[in-house]
């Protein structure tokens, strides 16, 4: 994967921008077989605003393997999972890209951060149940 986002557009919305590094992450982790449509689905569903999964194409071209649509108050989020077909890892991953997060309308920096974020909770507990670990991850509890 690239770990540099490629700069194209996408029709109809703003960006893009790049993921989180804890996003990209985990999905560099769990690629492949791990990381499949019905997985990104599952976790999607349980966040707030989730609206639907897609294939879509950007103005280079290219066709993600399968982007997240998430409703805001401010408008719409977009993330985008690039294909896994560095089959070599030439930079130390599968992905042919970084993962891209557009938006619509004026979703505010703060939902964007907060979608990524509870992504990467549900991913975490999905392959944490799914390798028999059955307690979800819990936040952290301050001791100061």
């Amino acid at each position: 994967m690239s770990k540099e986002l490629v700069k194209t557009t996408l029709h109809g919305y703003n960006g893009p921008v790049c993921a989180t590094e804890v996003l990209q992450n985990i999905c560099d982790e769990n690629e492949g077989e791990h990381l499949d449509g019905n997985v990104l689905e599952e976790v999607a569903r349980r966040i707030e605003g989730y609206k639907e999964r897609t294939r879509p194409t950007t103005i280079d071209g290219y066709g993600w393997f399968w982007a997240l649509s998430f409703l805001t108050e401010g408008g719409e989020i977009m993330i985008l999972i690039p294909w896994a077909q560095d089959f070599d890892k030439t930079d130390g991953s599968k992905f042919d890209r970084a993962i891209a997060v557009y938006t619509k309308g004026s979703a505010a920096e703060g939902e964007i951060f907060y979608i990524q974020a509870n992504l990467v909770i549900g991913l975490r507990e999905f392959f944490a149940k799914r390798a028999g670990s059955i307690q979800p991850l819990k936040a952290q509890q301050s001791t100061a």
